[in-house]
């Protein structure tokens, strides 16, 4: 298993474990799939999020992203 800790992406907040864990494209029209949420924690006052890679998952599990247009 590797878990990584990835700056920028979207928020974790209480509840999100299991949930995707992406980062906005560039051009700020679409996603990218990083990985799943299993965790967060504070230190210091700055939040810390933890996910399961992407790589990871789709290897484990065989699966991949579909992506459906419009």
């Amino acid at each position: 298993s590797r878990q990584a800790c990835c700056a920028g992406g979207s928020p974790a907040v209480g509840g999100d474990a299991g949930a995707p864990f992406y980062v906005y494209a560039v051009d700020g029209f679409g996603v990218h799939a990083r990985g799943i949420f299993i965790g967060r924690a504070t230190q210091a006052g700055t939040e810390i999020g933890y996910a399961e890679t992407w790589g990871s998952l789709s290897g484990y599990f065989g699966v991949s992203i579909l992506t459906v247009f419009g």
